[in-house]
């Protein structure tokens, strides 16, 4: 019925109020969807949005876009893309080019809603560089956060040179856009004197106050699976800034809002949408699915949706933990995806159990890992964990990369005692011990951006690839193995 709407202009066939566009998922698994939306099933993403700008009295850095804007005449964009454009004429206002700063973003329209493709972290950091006002972040996770952060760590200097002459660059940019960027930048020799001393101090201290004397928030969602980038922010914010997770959200539904600052726990917004539960690890049908009122604390559940844009008993695929019941109403922790399990022969790992893991492995080899994933290598029957150190030059070991076969020595002492089903798996010869690859740094990020380009959808809608299921993904990151 989506494609005959789409394709044919079709009517009425979900829902009897206006379409509005098509929200696209990412396609991280297999090609991505269209999810239809109406006035109805925008709104909450809209005041999702609308709450956050105006927790600040000043202005926001947004690190969030749409998709490309190819002015089709059934739009298609990501849900947040969608709610933003019809911000644009009412929030989204420059902070560059007013001087009452409450609802403003730093981010310039181009950002925000690209007419091409281009990498955006220089052209964002310049403009948000150039407020000394900012007072929030907000962005879809901390992964994003903490990219610009290692991204300014690893090109300060450049970036300060073009708020002193005006000169911005754009990598991948046509001349035409650049000129309509350079035209919307003023210089401010003053503002990069300023800045140029901060980072003259290094970055072994939270710089985040110093750039931004009223910074107070980070809005991005950094519970599991992005916990780990979350703590890597810590290197760059004080230890008073807030982080909050915002609200948990796909292109289905607004699901969750946080329960506060300094908490991984969400409630269910039960206003716009109708939730129900499948207890997980049982096949879906009709008989197992549980109202919100049926759930019980201390058990996970799957998720599954009917919203007011036509998705009946729609499969969303994420499990959640309920840790107790307010008002009748779940709160829960995220745990992942229903499919998120590696498989070697008969034994499993969940993302859990790496989780686990990762940091532990960090202190025993005393190295900064910046991001991992894993595969099953059916030749040898054997998990095998990519990891990827800190892109950051003065966050590398002096000695070099550090040895792999002192790194797998490790990571299988550290399974067995995470996981007791991994730990009897070795021990009855079910599976071969783990070994540990490096990764070239920002593979990950590589990897984002390819699929943002061949499945045209915005870098913010991407999440990073934790389990090697397919032979396109195994081959692309065996590529950035360092040898």
């Amino acid at each position: 019925m989506i494609n005959l709407i789409d394709r044919l202009g079709e009517k009425n066939l979900l829902f009897k109020e206006e379409l509005q566009g098509f929200a696209m998922t990412s396609g991280q698994q297999g090609k991505p969807k269209k999810i239809p939306y109406n006035a109805s099933h925008i709104r909450p993403y809209i005041d999702a949005l609308v709450s956050e700008f105006n927790s600040a009295d000043s202005s926001t850095f947004l690190i969030m876009s749409s998709t490309l804007d190819e002015k089709d005449e059934i739009p298609h964009d990501t849900i947040t893309g969608a709610a933003l454009r019809r911000l644009d004429k009412s929030l989204l206002y420059s902070s560059h080019a007013r001087a009452h700063k409450y609802g403003s973003i730093t981010s310039p329209r181009d950002v925000v809603f690209p007419e091409e493709h281009f990498d955006s972290k220089n052209l964002s950091l310049v403009f948000a560089l150039a407020d000394p006002d900012v007072e929030q972040i907000i962005a879809p996770f901390t992964w994003n956060v903490l990219e610009y952060f290692e991204y300014l760590e690893n090109n300060h200097r450049a970036i300060v040179d073009q708020i002193r002459t005006g000169d911005v660059f754009v990598n991948k940019m046509s001349e035409e856009l650049l000129d309509r960027q350079r035209a919307q930048f003023r210089a401010d020799p003053k503002r990069a004197d300023e800045l140029e001393a901060i980072f003259a101090e290094g970055f072994d201290k939270p710089v985040t106050r110093k750039i931004w004397p009223r910074f107070r928030r980070i809005v991005a969602v950094g519970t599991f699976p992005f916990k780990i980038y979350t703590d890597g922010l810590k290197r760059y914010v004080d230890d008073d800034i807030i982080f909050d997770n915002g609200y948990y959200a796909a292109s289905e539904a607004v699901i969750g809002r946080s329960m506060g600052p300094g908490t991984d726990e969400y409630i269910l917004l039960t206003d716009h949408d109708f939730f129900e539960f499948l207890p997980a690890g049982q096949t879906p049908s009709k008989e197992a699915l549980l109202q919100t009122k049926d759930v019980k604390p201390g058990s996970d559940y799957e998720v599954f949706v009917t919203n007011t844009a036509g998705l009946y008993r729609y499969r969303l695929g994420d499990i959640i933990h309920v840790v107790r019941m307010k008002d009748s109403v779940p709160v829960f922790t995220y745990v992942r995806r229903y499919y998120d399990v590696c498989s070697a022969g008969s034994t499993e790992l969940s993302l859990n159990d790496i989780e686990k893991v990762i940091p532990e492995l960090e202190k025993e080899a005393g190295i900064d890992i910046r991001d991992y994933c894993i595969e099953a290598d059916k030749e040898l029957n054997a998990f095998h964990l990519m990891i990827e150190l800190s892109p950051v030059e003065t966050l590398r070991p002096d000695t070099g990369d550090p040895d792999t076969k002192q790194l797998s020595q490790a990571a299988e002492q550290l399974f067995c005692s995470q996981s007791d089903s991994y730990a009897e798996a070795r021990k009855t010869g079910a599976v071969a011990p783990v070994h540990v690859s490096l990764l070239e740094p920002e593979t990950q990020l590589l990897y984002r951006d390819k699929c943002a380009v061949s499945q045209k959808c915005s870098e913010a809608q991407l999440k990073p690839v934790r389990i090697l299921d397919t032979m396109e993904k195994s081959k692309f990151f065996h590529a950035f193995i360092v040898k």
